[in-house]
């Protein structure tokens, strides 16, 4: 496969990889858990593409039934009963007892843009709040810290320039530390201004449940609404997600990634009584209506339904993390670093001791270090499991992260 040099992609440094020597990998297939690169070298995929692909590559069963699906087109000139479907498919095995309105958009950052747009319709507040990560469109994406880091480890204010959110009346505020004294105080301050607090799930994973479920609390106090971001947690830890089904949490909620596959689907969900509001904001495009990611998202849904996939997806998470550990607790560095399973197992993070976070090239070397030893795992961030990590042998896992550790510690010290 030749690389076209005339008409350059634009890569971000958080999908490009590179090995120990400095060099690119250029991945160009993908089998179960495995990808492979263009110099036919395999490595296991725990990144699988940042969390969408849940099934695992070149699922026979979902490529068969989508290759049927195309029968049906790929995009027709209205909303078709599929979508219905989809909707009735997940509010009905998730057993929440409301009623709902519902926008399919291609990615989250657009969902959540649209929740940030129906919030300032009910509110008359431009405001927004954020914990966590939420996409990378302007009006939510100013003054972003590092929030997949601990709290402690987020980084200087950063991506000012050019961006909303920095003026008086679009303020983008960040509740960093998930300490409830400092979420108080920008209520105190800004609490009329705010139209919605933006939590993404995966900061329950960095406290007790009762200090997100107070922080909501006080934001409704200042009529604040409730956005809850499940872009990396939903059909993944359940089909609504870690908090979806807790229907008291939230009044928009947003669904992603791994509910199509690896196919572009958002979906975002708002209380019955949010439809006016929903319905004026104007959100959704033309790609808003397009078949195919549905029929995707439905075959995956089926798929997890006949296969108990979440309870699966929890125990090899478990084990890949059991793998892990057992490391180092072998090379004597379980204070340097530790794999956490997150929400039962459905999502892996390394946590490393506070010295390492302050020096970013000891964590980028152990993800090069992985790299050469045949495994794709994100440091810094949350990495994956799909349901074909089962295929996966426990020697050879822990072979690695002994060989990928045990380099890693060498060059730090």
């Amino acid at each position: 496969m030749n690389t076209i040099d005339k008409s350059r992609i634009i890569k971000r440094r958080v999908v490009r990889y590179f090995n120990s020597q400095n060099e690119e990998i250029i991945f160009i297939k993908g089998n179960g858990p495995f990808v492979f690169d263009n110099q036919k070298r395999k490595y296991i995929d725990c990144v699988l593409g940042y969390g969408p692909v849940i099934l695992g590559h070149s699922n026979s069963i979902f490529n068969n039934k989508v290759s049927e699906s195309l029968n049906t087109g790929i995009h027709l000139p209205s909303f078709t009963p599929y979508h219905e479907n989809y909707i009735s498919n997940i509010l009905n095995e998730s057993k929440i007892d409301i009623d709902v309105v519902s926008v399919f958009m291609k990615t989250s950052s657009e969902a959540v843009t649209g929740a940030i747009r129906i919030s300032t319709l009910k509110t008359g507040k431009k405001g927004v709040l954020r914990c966590g990560f939420s996409g990378w469109h302007d009006v939510q994406h100013a003054n972003s810290p590092s929030w997949h880091l601990p709290p402690q480890h987020r980084k200087a204010i950063r991506n000012t320039e050019g961006l909303r959110g920095v003026s008086n009346d679009e303020k983008v505020l960040n509740w960093v530390s998930l300490e409830i004294e400092e979420l108080k105080s920008i209520l105190n301050l800004h609490g009329d201004k705010i139209a919605c607090f933006i939590i993404d799930a995966f900061q329950w994973s960095f406290v007790d449940k009762d200090v997100m479920e107070k922080a909501i609390a006080y934001c409704r106090e200042f009529d604040i609404v409730i956005v809850i971001d499940e872009t990396k947690t939903a059909g993944r830890v359940s089909p609504l997600g870690h908090i979806g089904n807790e229907v008291n949490l939230w009044d928009i909620l947003i669904l992603g990634k791994a509910i199509g596959n690896g196919a572009p689907l958002s979906l975002l969900l708002a209380k019955e009584d949010y439809y006016d509001y929903t319905l004026n904001s104007q959100i959704g495009g033309t790609h808003s209506k397009e078949l195919l990611s549905v029929q995707c998202a439905l075959i995956t849904q089926e798929i997890m339904q006949t296969s108990n996939a979440y309870a699966e997806l929890k125990k090899i998470g478990n084990s890949i993390a059991k793998s892990f550990n057992s490391v180092t607790e072998k090379l004597n560095c379980t204070e340097l670093l530790s794999m956490h399973s997150i929400f039962g197992g459905s999502l892996l993070d390394i946590r490393f001791k506070d010295q390492i976070y302050n020096d970013p090239s000891k964590l980028f070397l152990l993800q090069r270090l992985f790299l050469d030893n045949g495994l794709l795992f994100l440091v810094g961030h949350p990495s994956f499991v799909s349901l074909s990590h089962n295929q996966l042998k426990t020697n050879d896992l822990e072979d690695i992260f002994y060989k990928s550790i045990l380099s890693w510690l060498n060059e730090i010290n």
